[in-house]
């Protein structure tokens, strides 16, 4: 019988202390925790974040979306290389992983225009 009472006892304590966890982990920790739930809640936060900065720094709706997808994906691999992240930055984390990867996609942009222009034409 008192076998029976320390094992509820248990799973009670461990039930809590996950119920804790969760409310106490950041969404980039819970999705370095495989949080199933997490993928949505930094989509339903960070969404409109990311995708006024996308809008803002690339030329076209397509460029913004394939860009804002590109960010999320920066956002999982970031989480999966490190599994536990700081709480306080998780919004200043996010928007440099967006600004970050925006910047470089302007930089390929203005490569490839340069390119356009540099290239001899067929007049010569």
């Amino acid at each position: 019988m008192s076998e029976k009472i320390f094992t509820v006892k248990t799973m009670i304590a461990l039930a809590t202390q996950t119920i804790q966890k969760t409310e106490t982990s950041t969404i980039l920790q819970r999705i370095a925790e495989k949080d199933k739930t997490a993928v949505k809640d930094c989509i339903d936060t960070y969404g409109n974040l990311i995708w006024a900065l996308a809008r803002k720094l690339t030329a076209s709706r397509e460029a913004a979306e394939a860009a804002t997808e590109e960010i999320f994906i920066d956002i999982w691999r970031y989480c999966e290389e490190r599994s536990r992240n700081t709480q306080s930055i998780e919004k200043k984390l996010i928007t440099m992983i967006a600004l970050r990867r925006l910047i470089k996609s302007s930089e390929q942009a203005k490569q490839i225009s340069m390119a356009n222009i540099d290239a001899p034409n067929e007049q010569g």
